[in-house]
């Protein structure tokens, strides 16, 4: 544009076309601010703008998105008299749908004395575009009464308006009429159909119609790489990118972050540092949507070095970037990183956005940093971002887990009424964590009130509080519950055991597992503590005959599962039977943490002489052992500890 700028000064004469050329290049570039400066300056040199001029400026206006100035235009379209120009006022109908201004829209529209089918497709697009499904509906149907035909541009709107709302049925009509009409002969009109399809969740359908296209083109395949992401199908999105390099056909920046993200969903890390390799070769990795995908990709597959290593390398560091590793090593349960990483971004002079506070929230949650997310808190409040559902949910996760209830109660009721299941779980976990079991009962049945789906993650929390309360009838009735919804799986299994066990009932090993044969080392290891803190012997011990029997050999981790387990309940013949069991019969070699268990259980049971043992036959003793020890002298009335 410096050029140009330089040849236009030279200019004696300059002419309209000449001005319009000008303002044209600096649109072109993206600096529409520049192109609507230059027309006081016409008028000043006494030209006068034709209507190839106003599009031109009607087009910045639509670029910024600047209502203010997009009116300023269209008041001097007016007082020349342009707005009997079709073209001029179509593009007046985009401006301000441009500019989020649907009202102007409809009165610039209603004002039109010849309307075309551009008119309407631009006021269509412009309601989808805007979010407002209904209304664009409604304009194709006074389209046809009005006798217009729509055409491919009508229909793909009006796709991408079944999208926003999941109006599947709409969009299996508007289906029916492209394939009357044999529009869907056209990549983009399948493209539209198969993003409405997978943004509705009818992943079926799309890969009906991409299966259909003679040639799917990059749009085709990542849509459909974005339907399987959708549904958690990471290794079909990896098997699409295989066929579509075969297909020949390449990849762009998008494709390449669907990908990602199916080797973050899959874990699958060597396909993750090719991807990343063949991301370079092609020059991708400068695009700060990619790289940081690149970062998230190689955080989720638990490779932190790789992704802060990816990270230093980003040509241009920008929040979203940021965001990424922030969130890495936060997800991995390293706050204290991930809040060092957040004030370094502040030190750069970038911006947190909602999705950083909403990440370092949880960091400081994770590591119990109070004062941190207080601040943080106070914040998010100042910049408004407190009435945004992930940053109310990460509110009330940090007040949670750092046992705020009072606040966290508080916190959740603003975001009330609440849809996300997660929220949920956040507040109940904290509650059952904090020991105020009976709220998180209350809370379980109010969100069921509202019709809410427990996952998983709710029913593990309320089994726990349930086992901690003893409630076993409510236990039952949920074990029935999560039967009739089919969340069964091993995890929920062992979360069962685990409530019945301590209501004090013995369930049978089935309940984990259905097939004994297949059950791994931590289901195993779950039977086994609910027996030892039954007090069962005998099952304890049978139980690791058959683990055995069935190609396991019990861990350390088991046995200090159930040390533990008869430490706290007072098994001292149990739990002395058990460490012989683990040293002579299964030949692991006791680690301090099995110490400290013995320790810890000839101490409750009053036997000092045999705990001194345990702390002799120790290689080295801890400071938690001799903590054990000198509480035990104390309690009995001697703080001398020989």
């Amino acid at each position: 544009m410096n050029d140009a700028l330089q040849v236009f000064h030279k200019l004696a004469f300059r002419k309209e076309y000449t001005w319009t050329s000008l303002i044209q290049g600096y649109v072109q570039s993206g600096n529409g601010k520049a192109a609507l400066d230059l027309l006081p300056k016409m008028w000043e040199d006494n030209v006068s703008p034709s209507h190839y001029t106003y599009l031109a400026l009607v087009k910045a206006c639509s670029a910024m998105g600047d209502l203010a100035r997009a009116k300023e235009v269209h008041a001097e379209i007016v007082q020349e008299g342009f707005e009997v120009d079709t073209f001029v006022s179509n593009a007046l109908i985009d401006m301000y749908a441009k500019c989020s201004s649907l009202e102007e829209a409809y009165d610039v529209f209603e004002g039109l004395s010849s309307v075309d089918i551009v008119s309407w497709n631009t006021l269509i697009a412009g309601y989808a575009d805007n979010l407002f499904a209904e209304k664009a509906f409604r304009c194709q149907e006074q389209m046809q009464t009005q006798g217009f035909q729509p055409d491919e541009l009508t229909y793909l709107s009006c796709l991408k308006a079944c999208s926003t709302i999941g109006a599947i049925e709409k969009g299996q009509e508007l289906h029916y009429q492209i394939v009357r009409r044999e529009l869907d002969q056209y990549p983009f009109i399948c493209n539209g159909l198969i993003d409405m399809y997978v943004k509705c969740g009818y992943l079926k359908e799309a890969l009906g119609v991409f299966d259909d296209m003679l040639d799917p083109d990059v749009v085709a395949w990542t849509s459909i790489m974005a339907g399987f992401i959708e549904h958690s199908l990471g290794d079909e999105v990896i098997a699409c990118l295989e066929r579509m390099l075969i297909e020949q056909v390449l990849p762009n920046e998008v494709t390449y972050i669907y990908a990602l993200k199916a080797c973050s969903i899959a874990k699958k890390a060597v396909q993750g540092q090719e991807l990343h390799s063949e991301i370079v070769k092609r020059g991708f990795e400068l695009d700060c949507m990619v790289g940081s995908s690149v970062v998230d990709m190689y955080a989720k597959c638990s490779l932190l070095m790789e992704a802060q290593k990816t990270f230093d390398q980003l040509p241009v560091q920008d929040t979203v970037s940021w965001n990424a590793i922030i969130s890495a090593y936060v997800e991995a349960g390293l706050g204290r990183q991930g809040l060092e990483n957040f004030e370094k971004l502040q030190s750069k002079g970038l911006s947190p956005n909602a999705s950083t506070f909403a990440c370092v929230l949880r960091g400081c949650g994770t590591i119990g940093a109070v004062n941190e997310g207080l601040k943080l808190h106070g914040h998010v409040v100042e910049v408004g971002f407190d009435s945004l559902l992930a940053v109310g949910h990460s509110i009330v996760y940090f007040y949670s887990k750092c046992g705020w209830l009072t606040e966290a109660l508080e916190e959740f009721s603003k975001l009330l009424p609440i849809e996300d299941v997660q929220i949920w779980n956040s507040l109940i976990s904290g509650l059952v964590k904090y020991e105020d079991c009976e709220k998180a009962l209350f809370l379980f049945a109010c969100m069921q009130e509202q019709g809410l789906l427990p996952d998983n993650g709710t029913f593990s929390t309320i089994l726990k509080a349930c086992g901690k309360t003893s409630t076993l009838e409510f236990g039952r009735r949920l074990h029935s519950q999560i039967r009739s919804s089919r969340s069964f799986d091993s995890v929920m299994g062992i979360a069962l055991i685990d409530m019945y066990s301590r209501c004090g009932v013995v369930v049978d090993k089935h309940l984990v597992h259905h097939q004994v044969s297949t059950m791994d080392i931590v289901e195993w290891s779950a039977i086994i503590t609910s027996y030892a803190r039954l007090g069962e012997t005998d099952l304890v011990l049978t139980a690791l005959e058959e683990m055995r029997e069935n190609g396991l050999c019990p861990n350390e981790i088991t046995f200090l599962s159930v040390l533990s387990t008869c430490a706290h309940a007072g098994f001292l013949e149990q739990g002395q039977k058990y460490y012989d069991c683990m040293r002579k019969e299964f030949g692991i070699a006791p680690t301090m943490k099995h110490y400290n268990c013995m320790l810890d259980l000839f101490i409750r049971a009053g036997q000092i002489d045999n705990a001194m043992l345990i702390l002799e036959e120790m290689p080295m003793q801890d400071h938690a052992s001799w903590a054990i020890l000198f509480g035990a002298y104390t309690d009995l009335g001697n703080e001398k500890v020989a």
